[in-house]
């Protein structure tokens, strides 16, 4: 890229027939190479591609002349895209299939690895001080590893089963970055990095035992102008290839949750001396009488009847008398089922209620069973029917407990548009880490579509009598960074025990949710700064905006735990114009105002409790005036609150405001500087949900609604 080489080929190898073939030592062989132009989903394109063999060295001279036996046959591909050269797709088809290619006998060492390897790349130390590597890896797909490339922390990219996932390689000294995933398959597709071989290879599961006539395997890698920036585009490759659309008007992410998930007060328990039905009927009652506007609520594992001994025998299973096809696992005992019409069925009977079909514990069950390992197309296939049939009845699908190939096959898969992006939080065990991923998993989750959810938690410190024996530690951390994800806002209070104006600092009195445009996810120079020291801010520093329409964007940067003072530039957000002048303002513990240029805004050393949330906002066209928004809420310039925002000639501020009927709403403004006094314009809701609001820039401050 950009006149340097980023990654040197390998020669191609594939395990079949019980052992390995390939290239480097003639077993693997060229048979014929083909070019060819074509148009697919992402664009035009340019194809070339090579027929391989794989053969025994004895009939080799057979094969070469034409001879009648059967070898394997592979074909593999690289398409460059004409439209779009930021682009690469490569593709190992096998026309005919493959038998024997599981690389051991024991399922658990196999998956460990891969059985086809193209494409292939060397990683050695003439990268080394140059580049950067983030690796997305095992459940939630958040171990991220940042490491250099080259060198001795190269071995810290993932491979195998639990740890395959979108490799992220980014430049020292320029804004250059290349991220690499598989692109079809992606329940049995896997990378392998061997540490002493320097080999960095994408392929099929090691475990995978055959390989079906007119499989394919695609691998994809995607530049841009930064991490941030080539996740996107990355993202918006896949969604055009598999036509999958972002997330849309799901009411569990734009409204107000009450959640009942594993760190909630009522998991697994309920109010003395009642059942559940009571104690939820209590949360409704007392949700009310507060003012706390839940729109929504999740139910969980506790709902459904369950059995001690071998397990719950429902009678779904025709193994157990029922009418489903079933895989039952002899040694762990896990079950999948096999028939769309089990899905279609289930669906069906939950649809007159249900809205989200949360599909949880799916790392446990992707690994618990050989089927599911050793088949090149069951895994998918599963996740395909339960999509089918959530799509045909109207209900979403949140995936959960995730490995990296969940979050990659979601995009096959249309009604999946949520996804945990981070642990459990239980307080109490993991309370100072488990909201800390969301940085870099928000990333991906995003790029293709859905929303990240961070999980529930408890709106203050103490919640009496819980069944954790603990503590909230950092009650306004969790909900910032709930807000900022774009994902569901999801409180796990005990009755009574609410902080209602914290949470009716994330929404409108109606429950809906006052999110920005995308989710705030860590910025390009803080991933670098954990391989190069000095590259920007240590510590965890987010960025999103508000996108308000061609007049108005404004940005928002969270920073927890950053360890040294350090600045962020607005052309760091994605401002276009540096010369603009920016007022910024600090709304978790401080009323800070300040005016920043372009050399930034300056972020102080803090922890979880004296996190920043800072807001900047550009001087308004044609004005020396800086619209603040709503400063009591998290994301002050939320686009479900303001609508068709424009500025009059340079005077007047115009915008709609949505809200519930009756809602106040307090709207601030900052006056020229070096004052930057701030003036307030305070509108009531209308009937229909909307009020005009009219603001006069000038000494007065003057506005009007209607």
């Amino acid at each position: 890229m950009d006149g340097a080489l980023w990654l040197k080929g390998a020669p191609p190898r594939l395990h079949a027939n019980g052992r390995w073939f390939s290239v480097a030592d003639g077993s693997l062989m060229p048979r014929h190479s083909f070019s060819l132009k074509g148009i697919d989903d992402i664009g035009p394109y340019i194809m070339n591609g090579t027929m391989l063999m794989a053969v025994d060295a004895a009939h080799a001279q057979d094969v070469a002349s034409e001879s009648k036996s059967s070898p394997v046959v592979v074909v593999a591909t690289v398409k460059m895209y004409t439209d779009s050269p930021h682009i690469i797709l490569f593709e190992t088809m096998f026309p005919d299939g493959a038998n024997a290619t599981a690389i051991d006998s024991n399922v658990t060492r196999a998956a460990e690895g891969v059985a086809s390897e193209y494409p292939v790349f060397l990683v050695d130390d003439s990268y080394r001080g140059e580049r950067g590597f983030l690796s997305w890896q095992n459940h939630f797909f958040q171990n991220d590893v940042i490491a250099a490339f080259g060198g001795s922390t190269h071995a810290g990219i993932g491979s195998g089963l639990d740890d395959s996932g979108p490799l992220a390689i980014f430049a020292r000294d320029a804004p250059l970055a290349s991220l690499v995933s598989a692109a079809s398959n992606f329940m049995t597709s896997a990378t392998s990095f061997n540490a002493s071989t320097r080999r960095l290879a994408y392929g099929v599961l090691g475990s995978v035992t055959a390989i079906p006539p007119g499989f394919n395997m695609n691998t994809i890698a995607v530049a841009g102008t930064g991490v941030t920036s080539a996740t996107a585009a990355w993202g918006a490759a896949l969604r055009d290839m598999f036509g999958k659309d972002a997330a849309g008007a799901d009411p569990t992410l734009t409204t107000l949750q009450y959640i009942t998930d594993h760190g909630a007060y009522y998991y697994y328990h309920t109010e003395p001396g009642t059942n559940y039905q009571e104690t939820l009927e209590g949360v409704k009652q007392y949700a009310e009488a507060a003012g706390i506007p839940y729109r929504n609520i999740q139910i969980d594992s506790y709902f459904y009847p369950k059995a001690n001994g071998p397990g719950l025998k429902t009678g779904y299973a025709q193994q157990n008398g029922g009418q489903y096809a079933f895989a039952i696992d002899a040694t762990s005992g896990m079950a999948l089922p096999l028939e769309q019409v089990f899905w279609d069925d289930l669906m069906a009977n939950a649809s007159a209620w249900l809205t989200v079909y949360e599909q949880d514990w799916l790392y446990v069950q992707t690994r618990g069973m050989d089927a599911t390992r050793q088949s090149a197309t069951l895994a998918r296939d599963w996740l395909l029917q339960m999509g089918n049939a959530a799509a045909a009845h109207g209900i979403r699908i949140q995936y959960c407990m995730p490995y990296p190939r969940h979050l990659l096959q979601s995009v096959e898969i249309a009604a999946v548009d949520q996804i945990r992006a981070s642990g459990d939080e239980v307080p109490g065990r993991n309370d100072a880490h488990q909201w800390q991923p969301m940085g870099t998993t928000a990333l991906l989750a995003h790029a293709l579509g859905l929303a990240p959810s961070k999980d529930n938690f408890w709106s203050t410190v103490e919640q009496p009598g819980n069944p954790y024996k603990a503590r909230e530690a950092f009650p306004r951390l969790q909900a910032a960074v709930a807000t900022l994800s774009t994902g569901p806002v999801a409180i796990g209070d005990r009755i009574g025990y609410s902080d209602v104006a914290l949470i009716l600092r994330s929404v409108r009195t109606d429950g809906i949710v006052l999110a920005p445009s995308r989710p705030a996810t860590l910025v390009d120079s803080a991933i670098a700064a954990r391989v190069w020291p000095g590259a920007g801010c240590i510590g965890q520093v987010w960025a999103t905006s508000s996108e308000l329409g061609p007049v108005l964007a404004m940005h928002h940067v969270f920073a927890a735990n950053v360890n040294a003072s350090c600045r962020i530039t607005p052309a760091e957000l994605g401002s276009g114009d540096v010369a603009t002048r920016w007022v910024a303002y600090e709304s978790n513990s401080t009323a800070t105002r300040v005016a920043v240029g372009a050399d930034g805004l300056l972020l102080e050393p803090n922890g979880e409790w004296d996190f920043a949330l800072w807001h900047l906002a550009p001087a308004l066209p044609g004005s020396e005036w800086t619209f603040l928004g709503e400063a009591d809420k998290w994301v002050p310039a939320s686009p479900a609150r303001f609508r068709d925002v424009n500025v009059i000639d340079g005077t007047t501020f115009s915008a709609i405001l949505l809200g519930a009927p009756g809602e106040i709403v307090t709207v601030a403004f900052a006056g020229p500087p070096p004052a930057l006094a701030v003036a307030h314009a305070s509108c009531t809701i209308g009937p229909g949900g909307v009020i005009h609001l009219m603001f006069v820039m000038d000494g007065s401050g003057s506005f009007k609604c209607a």
